[in-house]
């Protein structure tokens, strides 16, 4: 909302007139300031847990060396729906989960995405439950959440990052 600056503020160019809902990437301008939304969890402090961008540059690299070593490669799509308390105990539950191999980013508020390196398709699904159980257990506790869960596997379901996201979501 502005409060009626002489240039007011504007959300991807567009004047705003009242409470105006932004999401990652937006940009905001005000007067001469240009800010752009970015996605953060208040656990990245206490738990590495990586950026879209960082996703996006493991899960490649993870991708080319599972095709040319021809070794599987599973990908869970973890979203979290509740209150932020239970949310966030969720999600420690999630990362407290992970073997010290796996690699857990935020893909978009309360959607992450877990690299699961040497997880064939039975390994996926069966890691995927375990964590998706934890983090429920976890999320209950503290308020009560719901986790909703896709996963994909390299070959299987894809080659490329992008198709193992989409199969995945």
């Amino acid at each position: 909302v502005d409060l009626g600056s002489h240039n007011g503020t504007r959300v991807n160019g567009s004047l705003t007139d009242g409470p105006t809902h932004v999401s990652p990437g937006d940009e905001i301008l005000i007067g001469p300031a240009t800010a752009i939304v970015g996605v953060t969890t208040g656990m990245r402090r206490r738990t590495l847990v990586g950026s879209t961008s960082e996703l996006e540059e493991r899960l490649e690299s993870e991708l080319d060396r599972a095709i040319r070593y021809r070794r599987p490669l599973g990908l869970a799509m973890v979203r979290l729906d509740g209150p932020p308390g239970a949310n966030t105990a969720a999600l420690e539950a999630l990362s407290a989960n992970l073997r010290r191999m796996d690699y857990l980013a935020q893909y978009s508020p309360w959607e992450y995405a877990i690299v699961l390196p040497e997880a064939d398709p039975g390994a996926t699904e069966a890691a995927a439950h375990r964590l998706v159980r934890e983090a429920r257990e976890a999320g209950h506790a503290s308020g009560g959440v719901e986790v909703f869960l896709g996963v994909a596997v390299c070959p299987g379901n894809g080659t490329k990052a992008g198709e193992l996201v989409s199969s995945a979501r």
